[in-house]
């Protein structure tokens, strides 16, 4: 368990059906909040995007997977703050799931490698209960020259 990076996709469950009932206003609220969540879950060097809709992404730096997955239980209980003061039908509770890839530098990946296995563990997380937080499997081997992890930052649009 040494220490690489890790990148968690984050999806806000029925994020739409609070804007449908309370107005897109109620919405922007849930937004600034979720984002001032992900800030105090994280450090100053980390960083934190809104990829568009309900959806987020943190970078985790020097982080090994139980770190990533400490980080990640942290965000799940800072957002349920927000997500209970905001909820009135039970059914259609505002919650994260989580989806989590560590950046093995043994096997370097593309940052659209490593998004692409975060957003597969956040849907795993998803269909189980959501609420819940998955660790994306490794593909080593895929057979595809693999790529260095650059511009990590020029892919997303920083919160």
């Amino acid at each position: 368990n040494r220490a690489s990076s890790a990148i968690l996709f984050l999806d806000l469950n029925n994020f739409k059906y609070v804007n449908d009932t309370q107005g897109h206003d109620a919405g922007d609220r849930v937004l600034k909040r979720l984002a001032e969540a992900l800030h105090s879950a994280t450090r100053s060097y980390d960083f934190v995007a809104r990829l568009g809709g309900d959806e987020f992404l943190v970078w985790l730096e020097n982080v090994d997977k139980e770190t990533a997955r400490r980080r990640a239980a942290a965000i799940l209980a800072s957002s349920r703050m927000l997500t209970d003061a905001v909820s009135h039908d039970p059914a259609k509770k505002l919650g994260l799931s989580i989806g989590i890839a560590i950046f093995d530098t043994d096997h370097p990946e593309s940052a659209q490698e490593l998004m692409s296995r975060a957003d597969e563990a956040m849907y795993r997380a998803k269909n189980n209960n959501k609420k819940n937080i998955a660790i994306a499997r490794h593909k080593h081997g895929s057979g595809q020259k693999s790529r260095e992890l650059r511009g990590i930052n020029d892919t997303f649009t920083n919160v």
